[in-house]
């Protein structure tokens, strides 16, 4: 890779997001590690109060979880916000690639609709994916370019609605694919709701996360590396959605 171009998703936050949530970011994170105990090649992680079928709301553990995903999301969020504004620039290769694509710029305002997926370098969004994403200081681009409808940009074609001063609060990243949170399908999601909507949610996150499992393998559903999801991934990515089920089970409307 010629570093000239800039830097992937992942060493790019690292490098040009605000150091003061870089670094509460780092702190959530370890301080959410600190949960795991490794003993040995065996790695044995304290299982959430919300697992178990007495559960009565958000322990320790669930505000250290929460404020892990607070922390990343500002950090993304103020990543994006400089994306948006201009300071950095993005280039990749719009999908489906072809023999004669080329990198081109990722126009700013592509930046209200696209979400990153760190490990593989890319950007997402509405019937649009760009990959091999590199990042960099507009300064030290070679060439700015100011025109963003030019030839030279992806996703000319899309209308996108200009709006006002950028405010990394307002971003509504998906941050799927920092250290640790591969995405989880929206089938199994859908799943999920489905089953606590038909009043047969599990007791626990860890039977529901398990009932899943089955379901998505009877269902030909297949991860990244083209294996069954395991159960263990579905239930660390289910957290969330399943707190928010067990609370509208026990407050229905």
């Amino acid at each position: 890779m010629d570093e000239g171009l800039g830097l992937p998703l992942q060493q790019a936050l690292e490098q040009y997001a605000d150091r003061d949530k870089w670094r509460a970011f780092c702190e959530a994170a370890t301080r959410k590690r600190q949960r795991q105990l490794k003993c040995g090649s065996l790695r044995i992680t304290v299982r959430h109060v919300s697992e178990w079928a007495d559960y009565d709301g958000p322990s320790e553990i669930d505000e250290i979880l929460a404020a892990s995903e607070r922390a990343e999301r500002v950090v993304v969020g103020d990543l994006w916000a400089q994306l948006y504004r201009g300071e950095l620039i993005a280039t990749g290769i719009e999908c489906p690639p072809r023999m004669d694509s080329e990198r081109r710029h990722v126009p700013r305002n592509l930046f209200r609709i696209l979400s990153p997926r760190f490990g593989e370098s890319s950007l997402v969004g509405p019937d649009i994916k760009i990959v091999d994403v590199l990042i960099q200081r507009a300064k030290d681009c070679g060439t700015i370019l100011e025109n963003e409808r030019a030839n030279t940009s992806i996703g000319r074609s899309l209308e996108i609605a200009s709006v006002g001063e950028a405010d990394e609060t307002k971003f509504k990243v998906s941050a799927r694919g920092l250290p640790g949170r591969p995405k989880l399908p929206a089938d199994i999601e859908r799943e999920a709701r489905r089953h606590a909507e038909a009043g047969e949610l599990c007791n626990s996150l860890n039977q529901e996360a398990l009932y899943l499992q089955g379901w998505s393998t009877r269902n030909g559903l297949r991860n990244s590396k083209d294996k069954p999801w395991a159960a263990s991934t579905i239930r660390n990515n289910l957290r969330a959605l399943y707190r928010e089920l067990r609370a509208q089970k026990s407050d229905p409307k």
